[in-house]
């Protein structure tokens, strides 16, 4: 998912990332205020996460988006 690809995108409730999604860009989801959901496969491929790649996501848990930047 491309740099700033959803960045202020005020309509996104819910995201889901596929499997094959390797990469989540810098701000791709950055102040989506009414993001909520993201569902996706902890098992994926995704290898990295973009700095400030949730940044200003209000409607998202703190717990999941720490989540994004675990270790697997």
């Amino acid at each position: 998912i491309g740099n700033s690809a959803f960045e202020r995108c005020s309509s996104l409730t819910q995201v889901s990332i596929p499997s094959s999604i390797n990469s989540i860009g810098l701000f791709a989801f950055s102040k989506c205020k009414s993001l909520k959901i993201i569902d996706y496969i902890r098992t994926s491929s995704l290898k990295s996460v973009g700095y400030n790649a949730f940044s200003g996501c209000c409607s998202l848990s703190q717990d999941l988006i720490r989540s994004f930047y675990k270790k697997k």
